[in-house]
């Protein structure tokens, strides 16, 4: 019996906290480009497509990290995927984000992330994200070409937060 307590006192703090987030990315509604959507050249399968977290919630730039991947509160399941167009039956440059994105135990603070893709001169990114306890579905097709290159780099941890909740 006290097991049982204990288990439902920690399933109520969890959700007193909130539930981590999970969302779905993906193009369904154009084709993502060299030049940014539906103008250039399509982007091939397995071009890597990273979500980077906005720490600074001031929207894409250079200080912002991918989120750091692990199975610690806070941390991501993934930090990017791939262009796979072919894979779900779609155009050229179309993508699909499989498994759903989330954190582990809670949402991060700041809640804000978005998607970029790095190419040899450029990078092309696409709106913030505010992610919340609920599962969402978001077509990417908000981007913008960046003429600057971009090195993906990950976080240290123990910048993780969660959100207070009231």
């Amino acid at each position: 019996m006290r097991l049982l307590i204990a288990m439902l006192l920690t399933s109520m703090i969890g959700f007193a906290q909130g539930l981590p987030p999970l969302a779905g990315f993906y193009l369904e509604s154009g084709v993502l480009t060299d030049e940014g959507l539906n103008k250039g050249t399509p982007l091939p399968d397995g071009t890597d497509i990273f979500i980077y977290w906005d720490v600074d919630s001031d929207g894409p730039d250079a200080e912002d990290p991918l989120p750091p991947v692990g199975d610690k509160g806070g941390m991501a399941n993934w930090s990017s995927f791939s262009i796979n167009s072919a894979d779900i039956g779609g155009k050229p440059g179309q993508f699909l984000s499989d498994p759903l994105f989330t954190t582990v135990g809670y949402i991060t603070d700041p809640p804000r992330y978005y998607l970029r893709v790095c190419l040899p001169d450029r990078q092309i990114v696409s709106n913030v994200f505010v992610l919340k306890s609920e599962t969402a579905e978001f077509d990417v097709t908000d981007w913008t070409v960046v003429k600057e290159k971009c090195i993906p780099r990950q976080d240290k941890p123990e910048k993780l937060k969660q959100i207070e909740h009231e």
